[in-house]
């Protein structure tokens, strides 16, 4: 009985420790806009402006600096439509975590400081992370706006 005891214990230690750790890396739920909204509404942050999908390689090159990625499932991005220092938002969608990874390797090398002539920004003003499927990339030179919105993206469902 003891030994009996004992499995279940442990099996449900397991379970617990597996569910607690699967749990952060879940994608989120909803389209890509549905999600910066949700990123946006959890860090409590006005988004920048409008939001964008995505359609075409030409918009994947300018935004993203190259066409080096798998394909996109859904696609956000939110931007001011005029602004004065760097703040872009972006959520990508792709079929698998391992794509997710890719993506998130390419955008480390495709984001570029020097590429923009309106705004500067360094590499310190950028926040890349997945969950899942999902792919969040803010750049914003305001820390703590920056890093609110990183946080959120790791906790809305």
């Amino acid at each position: 009985m003891q030994a009996y005891s004992r499995l279940i214990l442990v099996s449900l230690l397991v379970a617990v420790f597996v569910s607690a750790c699967s749990s952060g890396s879940a994608a989120p739920t909803g389209t890509a806009a549905e999600i910066a909204n949700d990123v946006f509404v959890e860090a409590a942050v006005e988004p920048f402006g409008e939001t964008l999908a995505l359609t075409s390689d030409q918009e994947i090159e300018y935004f993203l600096g190259s066409t080096d990625y798998p394909p996109f499932t859904d696609t956000a991005v939110v931007q001011p439509m005029i602004s004065i220092d760097a703040r872009i938002l972006y959520i990508l969608e792709v079929a698998t975590e391992q794509e997710a990874a890719d993506v998130v390797e390419q955008l480390r090398v495709d984001v570029d400081p020097e590429r923009l002539i309106c705004v500067v920004f360094s590499m310190d003003d950028v926040v890349i992370d997945s969950r899942g499927t999902v792919v969040f990339m803010v750049i914003d030179s305001n820390h703590d706006e920056r890093n609110d919105l990183a946080e959120a993206f790791k906790t809305i469902e």
